[in-house]
């Protein structure tokens, strides 16, 4: 079976101005790409210039999903978000790429029902479905598979469940 290797840093997210040039047109092996992002109450957040954590986020998303689109004809993104549990949004391909972006630009910084966020932060079911997603893929395909989980790192329950990712679960990932 896959395996996947996690690395936990409990960090507060920094938003920089990173950057990484990759040349348009440019001949890449196919990439899977699994995007996961933190809908939760947290992400509406002030970060400073009148933005929330969501807006970074956002941002941060359509510029990655730009990039790999603009580096290779031959991209799956499998996006994902979750709060107090997940939501697959589907697989997007080069074709559909416009879909995808305006997918992520329109999620609110409003609470449920009226906005996208939601009071609880479930890591362990993120991980577990990201996992899920993971074992899935064709090892022997030749893609390149990339996993990006944009979340602020605050874990979140109000309902008594696990939100934290348990030692099980760490465990098994090593």
């Amino acid at each position: 079976g896959a395996s996947i290797n996690i690395q936990i840093d409990d960090d507060m997210p920094l938003a920089n101005g990173n950057s990484h040039t990759i040349q348009e047109g440019s001949s890449v092996a196919p990439m899977e790409v699994l995007l996961m992002l933190d809908l939760s109450l947290s992400m509406n957040s002030n970060v400073g210039g009148g933005q929330a954590r969501l807006d970074v986020a956002q941002a941060a998303l359509v510029n990655l999903v730009n990039a790999y689109g603009n580096a290779s004809n031959n991209v799956t993104f499998r996006f994902m978000t979750f709060n107090n549990d997940v939501t697959d949004r589907g697989t997007y391909t080069n074709a559909n790429i416009a879909t995808l972006i305006a997918l992520i630009q329109g999620f609110t910084e409003a609470q449920e029902p009226g906005g996208s966020l939601y009071p609880e932060t479930d890591y362990q079911d993120a991980v577990v479905a990201m996992q899920n997603v993971v074992n899935a893929w064709d090892a022997g395909n030749g893609s390149t598979k990339l996993v990006y989980f944009m979340s602020d790192g605050v874990p979140q329950s109000g309902g008594g469940d696990t939100v934290t990712i348990n030692n099980a679960l760490e465990t098994s990932w090593k």
